[in-house]
């Protein structure tokens, strides 16, 4: 019995030690963690015009930037890890190696970075945590767009993202947004921020993981899942299945926990904000009219370029209203003045006086001949043009006129000229992160919307796939057995576009363009044949809609009459029954009154002949006290002559002997003319 306790407890010695080890191993395994091959998310090295596009109001930018460029001396790990530690977030802050550099890349080479950001948080947080807010997420999860899109909501990735949280279309379309030639919600900060919530807390409904669902939302659960598999752990966590993720995801849960230490401890670190003269008040209304930025513009006097950068997700400077209703940004004050002028807004040309002078100096104006069916949209689509341009240029007075066939219209086109510059742009991703933009027309476009002043956002990507930038990561660790569907991220700037596209060698080849004209022309048919069919696809989802609407109207009267019905029924039945009660009660009422007359009557009834009863027995006392009165009268009887005792008895039914006693006398002598006394209570009336 000994050596078995002994065994036994042997065995539980164990098992505690191998738990133990196994924990400590995991525990390590965060704050142990190596990289030599880290590579940093493109928002790293963004060049963030937003701030100085917001009116160009920096206060003393220049005196900020020296400051921001200055070296505060290094920090401790333990105290890098102390601060970590402090942070109040729901998420857990690992310190290791690798967050460290990312930290530092922050604090060290992007410190005017940080600075814009930090500057721009005032208007972005709110928006960010209000929608994390509503769907119960940790509020740690707003700086995900810093290193997103480093809170550049035109940022888009080589593979398609767009947006502050970096969407793709198919998964913007996925959970809800409209993705399309005019509006891209994937650019609108709240739409975008109420999606990503919905997205964090179904990849968290997944997982149970926060670390695990952070990397899943950048490059897929696919991918998640996989790396998990080939851990041989069903249960582990994000820096088990660290060397099995994309090269590009490994990074993100660390560049994740550095944007939440910088932007908590940016001052620490001797960084000083970028921010505005004024602080930015914005609201929002919801706007049902087709109207146009420049409408806006001439109408308020606000740059139009501030309408853009607060309502990025309209891509041609036009908000489709007549399609259904959405939102308008602009300053408290300006707002209040768009809600009072809106009529006279929506009913201006928007183009105001005639062109500048230079906007199409050296640009050859040529014309476009109308064809059945086109509508100025159409024609600023095929030109590269704005349509208050072409209004301008055609004194066209509203964007909605009927354009007659064959009417010649004045245009320039702008995707010729760009056509010919193509190629001699792109964005150069290695150069100290500066951002400076080299490349065509579309790199630009996609990112602050314009070129000398025009704007692009509305021509379509005419390059090929596999003239994206050098910037985009080779891939690692894919398995041959790899689903086609894996085969992308969901992250800024980290896109698969497709394993077809990499070289041998893993990396993207070098830009290049096509400018062959019979190219171009298969290009531009088949552009215009896609446009159709989108506008055909349009007015069918119009007509869908319009019916579902019609249907809405229509049974929302049936509801209205039935519910009219129904209340004049209940009205009807109401009066009724309260008709019924009023009656009911008159008739209690008489009833009631009745009883007390019959009551009253019998009552009455009964005193009257209680009455009559008291005076007949009145009156029977009283004729008896007077027979008793008359009876208790003497008789006097005078005697006759001839008669005797014997004959007065019998005559008044009483006997000799009271008589007698009557009048004492002894004997039966009596007298003529003698005066007897009969006793009363023999008495006989003769």
């Amino acid at each position: 019995m000994k050596y078995r306790i002994i065994i036994t407890l042997l065995a539980l010695l164990t098992i505690t030690t191998s738990w133990a080890d196994k924990k400590k191993n995991i525990l390590s395994l965060k704050e142990s963690i190596t990289d030599n091959d880290i590579q940093y998310p493109a928002s790293f090295d963004a060049n963030n015009d937003m701030m100085k596009q917001w009116y160009n109001q920096f206060n003393d930018a220049k005196a900020i930037n020296q400051d921001n460029d200055r070296n505060y001396g290094t920090v401790s790990d333990s105290e890098y890890k102390k601060r970590l530690q402090n942070l109040s977030t729901t998420i857990e802050m690992p310190f290791n190696q690798i967050v460290k550099s990312y930290i530092e890349r922050y604090v060290v080479k992007g410190r005017t970075l940080v600075a814009q950001l930090v500057g721009m948080c005032p208007y972005y947080m709110p928006i960010f945590e209000d929608a994390l807010e509503r769907h119960h997420m940790p509020l740690e999860l707003k700086y995900i767009p810093i290193i997103e899109s480093a809170l550049n909501p035109n940022a888009v990735s080589p593979a398609g993202a767009g947006g502050l949280w970096q969407f793709m279309p198919s998964t913007a379309k996925g959970i809800g947004m409209e993705v399309n030639s005019s509006v891209d919600q994937r650019r609108d900060p709240y739409e975008s921020s109420e999606k990503a919530a919905v997205f964090f807390q179904k990849l968290y409904g997944t997982y149970g993981d926060w670390s695990l669902a952070i990397a899943a939302y950048n490059c897929g659960p696919g991918n998640v899942n996989k790396a998990i598999k080939r851990t041989g752990n069903a249960n582990a966590d994000f820096w088990e299945i660290y060397n099995y993720l994309p090269r590009e995801t490994r990074g993100y849960v660390p560049a994740f926990i550095a944007a939440c230490y910088v932007m908590t401890y940016y001052k620490n670190h001797g960084i000083t904000p970028l921010v505005t003269k004024d602080a930015l008040v914005i609201d929002t209304v919801m706007v049902n009219k087709r109207v146009s930025f420049r409408q806006i513009s001439n109408a308020l006097k606000i740059p139009i370029e501030e309408i853009r950068i607060l309502n990025p997700q309209y891509r041609n400077d036009v908000i489709p209203g007549n399609v259904h209703p959405y939102t308008l940004a602009l300053p408290r004050p300006m707002l209040y003045s768009y809600i009072k002028n809106e009529k006279s807004i929506i009913s201006s040309s928007g183009h105001g006086n005639k062109p500048d002078d230079d906007m199409f100096a050296g640009k050859e104006i040529i014309k476009h001949e109308v064809r059945e069916g086109e509508d100025i949209y159409d024609i600023a689509e095929i030109y590269g043009m704005k349509v208050e341009d072409i209004m301008s240029l055609n004194e066209i007075l509203s964007a909605d006129t009927y354009l007659r066939p064959n009417r010649l219209l004045k245009v320039v086109d702008f995707k010729a000229i760009d056509g010919e510059a193509d190629g001699t742009l792109a964005m150069n991703s290695n150069q100290g992160g500066n951002g400076q933009l080299q490349g065509g027309y579309n790199d630009y476009a996609q990112q602050s919307g314009s070129v000398n002043g025009k704007d692009y956002r509305n021509v379509p990507d005419r390059r090929k796939v596999s003239d994206q930038p050098q910037s985009v990561p080779e891939r690692k660790h894919k398995d041959d057995d790899d689903d086609d569907d894996d085969n992308y991220s969901y992250n800024y700037n980290n896109e698969y576009v497709n394993s077809r596209n990499e070289n041998n060698n893993g990396n993207y080849g070098n830009a290049s363009y096509d400018n062959d004209n019979q190219d171009f022309e298969e290009e531009l048919r088949e552009y215009r044949e896609a446009k159709l069919r989108q506008q055909q696809e349009e007015a069918e989802e119009l007509a869908a809609q319009k019916k579902m609407e019609q249907e809405a109207a229509s049974a929302e009267r049936k509801r209205e009459q039935e519910a009219a019905a129904a209340a004049k029924k209940k009205k009807q039945q109401e009066a009724a029954a309260a008709a019924a009660k009023k009656k009911k009660q008159q008739e209690a009422a008489a009833a009631a009154k009745k009883k007390r007359e019959q009551e009253a009557a019998a009552k009455k009834k009964r005193e009257q002949e209680a009455a009559a009863a008291a005076k007949k027995k009145r009156e029977q006392e009283a004729a008896e006290r007077k027979r008793r009165e008359e009876a208790a009268k003497p008789i006097t009887h005078e005697v006759k002559e001839g008669t005797n005792l014997t004959k007065i008895a019998k005559q008044y039914g009483t006997t000799p002997e009271a008589i007698r006693k009557a009048n004492n006398l002894k004997g039966d002598e009596i007298r003529a003319g003698q005066k007897l006394n009969i006793p009363k209570n023999n008495q006989r009336r003769h």
